[in-house]
């Protein structure tokens, strides 16, 4: 009997050794979308994003985005250290969004990378090259944050 009882707690423990952990916190797929007015690929002017690296922290800034326009204040900038690379951190108004900017200087040309995100909302917006310049194309958040 002793026996059995041994091996019946062998087998719980063991099966429960091997159940999946559950996330923290389950995505929610049911957000709403605050980029719904824009198309999926989005053309910036470069000219734009280069005016939002020179701004000052607390300094007003301004995206327009075809008929979307989003207006923020730069929070956090780079500290200047290296010089090949400048980046700036922006809060966007309405909806909380931060929109995370940063250009790297190469041998190329310069490297941009940009997201603005809301954790509020189920869409974002990433920076990416093509072929001519760069661009804005929507994404699930969710598909983002798990890059």
């Amino acid at each position: 009997m002793k026996f059995i009882t041994s091996l019946l707690a062998g087998l719980l423990l063991a099966s429960v050794c091997q159940a999946q952990k559950a996330p923290l916190q389950e995505p929610d797929y049911n957000k709403p979308r605050q980029f719904l007015s824009l198309p999926l690929i989005v053309p910036v002017l470069m000219q734009q994003l280069d005016s939002m690296l020179t701004k000052p922290e607390g300094a007003s800034v301004s995206l327009q985005l075809k008929d979307l326009r989003l207006n923020g204040q730069v929070v956090s900038r780079s500290d200047g250290y290296d010089r090949d690379l400048q980046s700036v951190v922006i809060r966007m108004n309405p909806g909380g969004n931060i929109f995370a900017l940063s250009r790297r200087q190469l041998k190329e040309g310069a490297e941009w990378t940009g997201r603005i995100v809301s954790y509020q909302y189920g869409d974002a917006l990433e920076l990416v090259q093509d072929g001519t310049g760069y661009r804005f194309e929507k994404r699930d958040l969710y598909d983002l944050l798990s890059k």
